[in-house]
């Protein structure tokens, strides 16, 4: 017998000499118990991408799959499988909620990369008319 999906199902058989037993069995779903995302904390810069780890327990929960959010989508995206794009500045949080409620959460900050210092090559002197 393989189960297909939740309920109740009732289970008969009968003998050859006409005895018969029943049995009704409830079929449940196995519910996600905890979410962890790997990382506590995410920095990044303007356009970088991310790929974001998580843990679903127990790993054969009947519906493992996680839907990413995030506070604020000016700052990053967050596509279906967890990848995530740094879109401006700023900080956000993100979300991995499960069907059942169980979710987790980390903070990502992205910022600008900031010049240290700028070095500027080529000739020290060019004539009048001339283009460099």
């Amino acid at each position: 017998m393989k189960l297909k999906s939740a309920g109740k199902v009732n289970i008969s058989a009968t003998a050859s000499n006409g005895a018969t037993g029943k049995l009704t069995i409830e079929v449940k779903e196995k519910f996600i118990e905890s979410v962890k995302i790997a990382e506590d904390h995410l920095d990044l810069y303007l356009g970088d991408e991310y790929k974001l780890a998580s843990e679903v327990l127990p790993s054969d929960a009947t519906h493992p799959e996680l839907t990413w959010t995030v506070d604020d989508p000016s700052v990053v995206s967050v596509a279906s499988d967890g990848t995530v794009t740094a879109l401006g500045c700023g900080q956000t949080a993100i979300t991995a909620p499960s069907q059942n409620g169980i979710s987790d959460s980390i903070v990502v900050s992205v910022s600008e990369i900031v010049a240290e210092s700028i070095s500027i090559a080529g000739s020290t002197t060019i004539l009048l008319g001339d283009s460099i």
